[in-house]
């Protein structure tokens, strides 16, 4: 049993807080690691969730083209039966990778309509960057998409309690306020904007630590629903940090910095600050025992370090390739060692926050 199983086995009768416990402890001594520490995540139930998740897949997605040339009334279909079997396979079923199939199937056929709606306000301009000549959303059409997609995924998370959900009503609630600040200041330079997008990860680090820290254990929902926020927020506060350390590609100016992604090539002393942004980033996972900031970082402190070594050629690539890989396998083989080193250099006040690293715990978790 997981640990969501194990809090409603509690909730219903069925077990004891104790027994609970008991299990909980017994599963990390086997494993000789903390639960805490492991930030599990159900993605895959079994086969019978593959099977079930690929039924879906080709029902919805052969509904959606047979019915393409109603596309409203493909739309509605979409949306109803998404949600229909989500009362089974989420509700009842509980079915991981089958949920994530309806929530997505469920969202891209809002945001297809959403998305109509929008198109009927003309941008002011294409996608930066686009090789397919994408047309960028104008700033009203762009709220209209952000606050619907707030909605139908908040709706969806109120309903079935899916984690992934919350992050994605979350988000877009975040982007909501983007947009209304981008109709309030359309000339905003592309410093200010590089900056707001920073402060949005970091709002999302926040509300991610919020769930971190109500439950230190992660023995309950929350910690899925901390688990996908950080992922978010890693992905925005790295994004965000490492395109003000090195600026676009292209030099988009002012609000187009919204819909750039790919950062100039870091050199020289760019390089170095990029290696000591991700030394940063690995404290702050350390600390939080979260291995999202590091993941979402990869993408940039693979070419910078390749930088540092010489020229971007194959040869250094694969070299520094096989260093950040050895670097990750090591830190990842003694992770709860290197946090334990980390921790102990904390005020006792902070790290009663952050989550535990006993393999056991003899009082009742410390959230209902």
């Amino acid at each position: 049993m997981d640990s969501v199983e194990l809090e409603a086995a509690v909730k219903s009768g069925v077990i004891s807080p104790e027994i609970a416990r008991d299990l909980r402890n017994f599963s990390a001594e086997q494993r000789q690691t903390p639960l805490a520490d492991e930030e599990r995540f159900g993605l895959v139930g079994g086969l019978a969730d593959v099977m079930t998740a690929a039924g879906l897949l080709l029902l919805l997605g052969g509904v959606a083209f047979a019915f393409a040339f109603l596309p409203l009334l493909a739309i509605v279909i979409v949306l109803g039966a998404s949600w229909a079997f989500a009362e089974h396979f989420t509700r009842q079923r509980r079915m991981t990778l089958t949920s994530f199939v309806l929530f997505g199937a469920f969202v891209v056929a809002a945001l297809v309509g959403l998305i109509s709606v929008a198109n009927l306000f003309p941008a002011s301009g294409g996608w930066p960057g686009s090789p397919f000549g994408w047309t960028a959303l104008s700033p009203l059409g762009a709220l209209i998409v952000s606050f619907g997609t707030a909605m139908i995924s908040a709706l969806y998370w109120l309903r079935f309690k899916l984690p992934f959900a919350y992050m994605t009503a979350a988000v877009a609630a975040v982007n909501v306020g983007v947009h209304i600040v981008h109709l309030l200041t359309p000339n905003a330079s592309a410093g200010v904007v590089s900056f707001m997008l920073l402060l949005v990860g970091l709002w999302l680090f926040a509300i991610a630590m919020w769930w971190d820290m109500s439950d230190v254990r992660r023995e309950t929902r929350r910690a899925d629903i901390a688990f996908w926020m950080h992922w978010a927020a890693g992905y925005q506060v790295a994004g965000a940090s490492f395109r003000l350390l090195l600026g676009v590609t292209g030099g988009s100016a002012g609000w187009e910095r919204l819909n750039a992604f790919t950062t100039q090539p870091a050199d020289g002393g760019a390089a170095i600050a990029v290696i000591c942004l991700f030394a940063f980033f690995c404290f702050v996972a350390l600390v939080i025992d979260r291995r999202s900031l590091l993941m979402s970082s990869l993408i940039y402190v693979v070419p910078a370090t390749a930088t540092l070594m010489g020229a971007l050629q194959s040869t250094t690539m694969t070299i520094t390739a096989m260093l950040t890989g050895g670097f990750l396998v090591v830190l990842a083989a003694y992770w709860r060692q290197a946090r334990e080193l980390v921790l102990a250099r904390l005020p006792d006040h902070v790290r009663a926050q952050l989550p535990r690293t006993d393999l056991s715990f003899a009082k009742p978790r410390p959230v209902a």
